[in-house]
């Protein structure tokens, strides 16, 4: 008879812990996107972007937070700030990428890099053509201040599974 409880307390006890697996990771998503190893040009924020839930803007602060998408479909969570380097810019980051227009009511002239499935910055766009260098800086100095003030504000889980996000990472988002 005590064997039998064991063996179902045991059963019950593994099944809570292979349930809230996923539902950890997907709480936490951005918590553990930012705290990753990752590359220089390679942002894992990007990637976690789009999906069923909404990026909290209050763990951004100084930056407009936008959340589009359907119910049915995957949200869409765009991050964006204006005045970076004149009072006409504006800087957007989203799953696609990061750009920065430096006439915010023109939408045709750009600076950017769209990024991988893994969230690496390729293929550096400029209306077209190649990036600037300092557009380019700016990109990635903007992505790099983004990066680390969600590192900063967003609370760490209590159950850190950090390792097996790294894995699922690696393997999802090749």
């Amino acid at each position: 008879m005590k064997k039998a409880i064991i063996i179902i307390t045991s059963v019950v006890v593994g099944l809570f812990i292979l349930i809230n697996i996923p539902i950890n990771l997907h709480n936490n998503k951005y918590y553990y996107a930012t705290h990753m190893p990752h590359n220089r040009n390679q942002y894992p924020l990007i990637p976690t972007l789009i999906g069923s839930s909404k990026f909290p803007s209050k763990y951004i602060k100084g930056y407009q937070v936008e959340n589009t998408g359907s119910t049915r479909g995957p949200i869409i969570n765009q991050i964006s700030k204006e005045k970076i380097a004149t009072r006409h810019d504006t800087f957007k980051v989203d799953n696609y990428g990061s750009f920065y227009y430096p006439d915010k009511d023109n939408s045709y002239r750009y600076y950017g890099y769209v990024s991988s499935p893994n969230g690496t910055l390729s293929k550096p766009l400029q209306d077209g053509k190649n990036i600037s260098k300092q557009s380019k800086n700016l990109v990635f100095k903007e992505m790099d201040t983004i990066t680390e003030i969600v590192r900063k504000s967003i609370p760490s889980p209590r159950i850190n599974l950090q390792w097996i996000w790294n894995i699922w990472f690696k393997i999802h988002y090749r």
